[in-house]
């Protein structure tokens, strides 16, 4: 059997609570379709109701006096979070030396609306590293496993910065 856990709570209470057309505004699929929460064969637990506790969120939320526009934000930003997961990458060879290109563009594409950023950004971020050497800037590939560690860094950072920002709140 394998080993069932299931941390960060909020995305499956974010994939189950929210209507069909926040949904599709968010792009949001199944917990299964995505690579943070299927890796631990628990996207339902029997002693956890995921809608009652989004529903409860959506309240607590609204208790602390969070606008309509704050929510959105929070929703886009867990949302880009599911979907930078998602992101894979291919090797490729550029300038004598392995590089990383995204293979899926979509969920590129979907990180870049949520955010509200320009996807050609994104992209380099995650399959580039800038050197600044003696007030000289240039961008080099990443490998696979760096473009990886890329998509996860920023992944982190987003969900670190959020909750850090709703503790400040």
């Amino acid at each position: 059997p394998l080993f069932r856990s299931r941390n960060y709570h909020v995305f499956y209470e974010i994939l189950v609570g929210l209507g069909d057309d926040d949904k599709r505004k968010y792009g949001l699929l199944e917990a299964d379709d995505y690579f943070y929460l299927n890796q631990g064969n628990a996207s339902v637990i029997a002693t956890k109701d995921d809608v009652s506790d989004f529903e409860r969120l959506v309240g607590a939320m609204e208790v602390l006096g969070f606008t309509h526009t704050e929510k959105d934000a929070i929703f886009r930003l867990l949302s880009a979070v599911l979907h930078l997961g998602n992101i894979c990458f291919e090797i490729t060879v550029m300038n004598g030396q392995d590089a990383s290109l995204v293979q899926n563009e979509d969920e590129l594409r979907a990180v870049g609306a949520l955010l509200m950023g320009p996807v050609d950004g994104f992209r380099l971020s995650l399959t580039h590293k800038l050197t600044e050497t003696r007030g000289e800037r240039f961008r080099s590939p990443f490998d696979i496993e760096q473009a990886l560690d890329a998509r996860d860094a920023l992944a982190k950072a987003l969900y670190s910065k959020l909750f850090a920002w709703l503790v400040r709140r």
